[in-house]
């Protein structure tokens, strides 16, 4: 007698933890039917969904099935601008993100090849049509392309009687062999000056899109979360005994 009720006990207490154990389980997942319970009877255990950060919040329990939060989403939009929406489930708005960043890198790309490219340019026109030597400020070529020699430039130095800022020594010497050439060298000059200007409009741009794209995240989150729905525990016949049901919507709206 009491071994057949031993083995008994043994097997409730093994339905009792493999119940339990499976009903956690698929809480976690958010699977539509989990495993029978202990007793087969319908038991009203009914939840009303409605929180933007946890999927089932129990009424009357501590218990609490971890959804997608606003931080996390945030912080994705700040590391990929785009990636805090599709993870908050707006895919659309998070494309048009991620377009307009890879859009500012391809421009930030574009304007630093093509400051260096204008800078080599008329540095090497510089030499070769107002014989200038050795390297030099911005401030220098800014001057060069203005005056057609050294000696016109501290003549207008001089007038002004600015005597420190004259140049001086074989190094500081330019002459331009033509109006011409030297008005051709301020104009590249001046492109590539924009182009390397743009780079820092660019590099604000990438940060303002993180900026607008993790609020914009947050935001979604906040609206676009919430779902609805019960949480029961009813008689299921294919199992001969009690089931967790979820019905309703676990997706984003």
């Amino acid at each position: 007698m009491a071994e057949p009720r031993l083995r008994r006990t043994f097997v409730v207490a093994a339905i009792v933890v493999a119940a339990g154990w499976v009903g956690s389980a698929c809480a976690e997942t958010g699977a539509e039917t989990l495993s029978p319970g202990p007793a087969p009877a319908r038991l009203a255990l009914t939840q009303r969904i409605g929180a933007a950060d946890a999927g089932v919040q129990e009424t009357g329990s501590s218990n609490v099935l971890t959804r997608k939060s606003a931080s996390d989403a945030v912080l994705r939009s700040i590391l990929l601008p785009g990636w805090g929406q599709r993870y908050s489930g707006h895919r659309v708005r998070g494309a048009l993100f991620t377009a307009a960043d890879a859009g500012i890198w391809l421009g930030l790309a574009y304007s630093y090849q093509a400051w260096q490219f204008g800078e080599d340019q008329y540095l090497a026109f510089s030499q070769e049509h107002a014989s200038i030597a050795g390297a030099h400020t911005h401030d220098f070529y800014v001057d060069i392309g203005n005056y057609g020699d050294r000696d016109a430039f501290n003549a207008a130095r001089r007038q002004q009687r600015d005597y420190a800022n004259q140049y001086r020594g074989a190094d500081n010497w330019w002459e331009w062999d033509s109006a011409a050439n030297r008005l051709t060298f301020k104009d590249l000059r001046i492109q590539a000056d924009r182009n390397k200007n743009r780079i820092s409009y660019l590099i604000g741009a990438l940060v303002l899109n993180r900026l607008v794209s993790a609020i914009d995240a947050s935001r979604g989150m906040a609206k676009g979360t919430a779902s609805s729905g019960t949480l029961s525990l009813e008689y299921n016949p294919e199992v001969n005994g009690p089931s967790l049901v979820w019905r309703g919507n676990l997706g984003r709206k």
